[in-house]
């Protein structure tokens, strides 16, 4: 096969598979981590997520779109910075500590997973350990 031949075939290939790309790129789960921290130090929990995730076969940028949003931990960036996550969508918002709160405050669609080293349903972020849905009122 001569080179303008190669060529255009690759290019027939290209915009053949365009469309399969495309819905390989729309598969993404897009997940948002929410959290205290600063984006110049690597926070070990999120470091550890990112490994489990990936150790799980979820691969940032290939079929995960991760989302980091990170607080400085004043109540009205901590509030501003739920808002603003919830208000781009994620399908799975994971939470560490006690944030948890302004998460549920911004009224996410989806399910938040989060970890909390207290008693979840005495700090009010669930029913019951029975029935785990959230409360729709949360207390700071």
């Amino acid at each position: 096969m001569n080179a303008g031949r190669r060529t255009a075939l690759g290019a027939l290939l290209t915009i053949a598979a365009a469309p399969i790309f495309a819905a390989a790129q729309a598969t993404k789960r897009r997940v948002a981590w929410f959290g205290a921290g600063r984006a110049d130090t690597a926070s070990p929990f999120l470091t550890a997520f990112r490994a489990g995730m990936r150790d799980s076969g979820w691969i940032e940028d290939q079929n995960l779109a991760l989302s980091v949003f990170l607080t400085d931990g004043s109540p009205e960036d901590i509030d501003r910075l739920a808002r603003q996550m919830v208000a781009t969508n994620p399908e799975i918002i994971v939470v560490f500590g006690r944030d948890v709160n302004a998460v549920h405050r911004a009224q996410p669609p989806g399910p938040v997973v989060f970890g909390f080293s207290g008693n979840p349903v005495d700090a009010g972020f669930v029913q019951s350990f029975a029935h785990p849905a959230a409360i729709s009122r949360v207390s700071v």
